[in-house]
């Protein structure tokens, strides 16, 4: 399991949608170790969102962690990549 950490630098809060993993099924959020709710506090507020490699078949696999917020440059996204034998 890998852990994202999300990290506000702006002047005002930020608000969060619930972050989607592309092409859904090898990788998936882990809920015990997401602590990111709806908003994310001004001024260096974090949260993390775990993720979890789960491969449905052998190789590799590549997904993309997309985050949706109300940044000026949302949505950003976090590469994913992971390998199963």
């Amino acid at each position: 399991m890998k852990t994202v950490t999300l990290t506000n630098k702006d002047s005002i809060d930020m608000s969060l949608g619930a972050p989607p993993i592309s092409p859904p099924g090898d990788f998936v959020i882990d809920g015990a170790t997401t602590d990111c709710g709806a908003m994310l506090s001004k001024n260096g507020g974090t949260c993390a969102i775990g993720v979890k490699f789960t491969p449905q078949s052998p190789g590799s696999k590549k997904a993309t962690l997309m985050i949706n917020d109300n940044a000026a440059k949302s949505p950003q996204s976090v590469k994913l990549s992971g390998r199963s034998p």
